[in-house]
């Protein structure tokens, strides 16, 4: 009468010992029916978890889908966001047709047309992601007031600093996608010293950490159960900027 799901066995932290675990649990207890996900690049090295699994691949949305997701889409400037032309855009453009079938880019796809301003149509992966972190910098519905030491970075500053901390806490030996208090706040303080803001960086890395997380929303979680990326593709996106 139980479902189990593994939602991104690729995420989990603790391995290999939760994963052991895991197919431990899973050998055990055999008559339960369970899912396991994972992203397909890393499906090789979890599928030893559940050897005896059936395999299935998510498939994209279909056009309809596609279509009709976009429609649905609830904007929040619905006089400047034309769905119809979101659609033919789509139609027309054969590069961007695969990340509409992607129902993570096309919310941010549809996040970031939904602008006030006429901006240009992002015609590529990388783009579709800038113009998405550009807005999460200079767009929210209620902003706090944030105590720089100094002058506030501009937008374009933080994304310096914020793809610069992105880049060291990927290149750590062991992926993580949860980190410390301390690894976040070492993270901005080295991005924001590279940045030449001097050597005293401390209250300026503390005040982007709450600009970021209260204003933009680019990282979340508190100094109790660490800290993340709005999304792990973000992180990514961030990291090979830098």
């Amino acid at each position: 009468e139980l479902l189990l799901l593994f939602a991104g066995i690729d995420e989990i932290q603790g391995a290999p010992f939760f994963l052991s675990l895991v197919a431990t649990t899973l050998a055990t207890f055999a008559p339960c029916p369970a899912v396991l996900t994972c992203r397909t690049v890393s499906f090789e090295q979890h599928r030893s978890i559940c050897p005896d699994f059936s395999v299935f691949t998510l498939a994209g949305l279909t056009p309809a889908q596609s279509h009709a997701y976009i429609h649905a889409f609830p904007a929040e400037h619905p006089i400047s966001y034309h769905a119809d032309e979101v659609a033919q855009q789509l139609h027309r453009m054969a590069q961007l047709r695969p990340l509409a079938a992607n129902p993570l880019l096309l919310s941010i796809l549809c996040y970031v047309v939904d602008n006030p301003s006429a901006d240009s149509f992002p015609t590529t992966r990388s783009e579709l992601y800038r113009k998405a972190v550009e807005k999460l910098l200079h767009v929210r519905a209620q902003r706090i007031t944030i105590a720089y030491p100094g002058p506030p970075p501009a937008p374009h500053e933080k994304l310096e600093i914020l793809q610069r901390a992105a880049l060291q806490l990927f290149a750590q030996k062991e992926r993580q996608l949860i980190f410390s208090g301390n690894q976040i706040g070492q993270a901005l303080k080295q991005a924001l010293i590279e940045e030449t803001y001097g050597d005293d960086v401390a209250p300026w890395a503390n005040a982007l950490l709450t600009d970021l997380l209260q204003n933009s929303g680019l990282l979340r979680g508190n100094a109790e159960q660490g800290f993340f990326f709005l999304h792990l593709t973000l992180h990514e996106f961030l990291a090979a900027a830098a």
